[in-house]
């Protein structure tokens, strides 16, 4: 049987037990690391263009969750829970914590949204009809040339924030991507609309906003 013919037989028609979440992890393992490999050495080698592709990050977010949902139904703590753990499976524990907390930040964004549903689509179509999905690699692929240096201290920033308290590291996100992007909507997701960088900033830990600073003057090459 082809690749996928194997894995649809795994996640078609399974009733929920001990065995599923090792089933599930590996399904995730081998469906986005094809996706990946012609690309990247492994998995964790994409995380620097996935936290600022946004249509790439839904997608693998939508991608996942159609898998749990095939698998666990409407159970969401059991879907998020199984799809955290693929996340630090697949990236590494930091850069897995970071991708997944970056959800709640861009799951608002129309491109985020648009990625989903992408990502839903070609599992379910992998489901139903055995399509081997194609989707993660496209979108990555019109954004590698995008990747800059500033990736650097973006991937060394997200091995720090995830050792920090939640909600530190969604304000220190959110006042990153303020910042560095201008988009606010991770600002306004937290404190409400017309929120500034500095609402977040005052809540953050001393040692939290050196680290954030440091990191922001890595990426702008500005003084802060």
């Amino acid at each position: 049987m082809k690749l996928f013919d194997q894995i649809k037989g795994k996640i078609i028609g399974r009733n929920t037990n001990s065995g599923d979440a090792q089933s599930y992890q590996s399904n995730m393992a081998t469906l986005v690391g094809v996706q990946l490999n012609t690309r990247f050495e492994k998995p964790s080698k994409a995380f620097p263009a996935l936290m600022t592709n946004t249509n790439a990050a839904g997608y693998l977010f939508g991608f996942h969750l159609a898998c749990a949902q095939s698998i666990y139904g409407r159970n969401a703590d059991k879907c998020l829970s199984e799809i955290e753990t693929s996340y630090v499976e697949l990236f590494g524990k930091p850069a897995g914590r970071a991708l997944f907390l970056q959800i709640d930040i861009d799951r608002e964004k129309p491109g985020f949204q648009s990625g989903m549903l992408q990502g839903d689509y070609e599992m379910c179509a992998l489901i139903e009809s055995g399509d081997p999905p194609s989707g993660l690699k496209g979108l990555l692929e019109l954004d590698l040339r995008q990747v800059d240096p500033s990736m650097n201290a973006l991937s060394k920033f997200e091995k720090v924030i995830a050792t920090w308290d939640r909600e530190q590291a969604r304000m220190a996100l959110a006042v990153l991507s303020e910042i560095t992007l201008g988009d606010r909507g991770p600002l306004e997701s937290i404190f409400g609309k017309g929120a500034k960088s500095q609402e977040a900033i005052r809540h953050l830990q001393v040692g939290h906003l050196r680290v954030l600073m440091s990191t922001i003057e890595e990426i702008t090459g500005e003084s802060i």
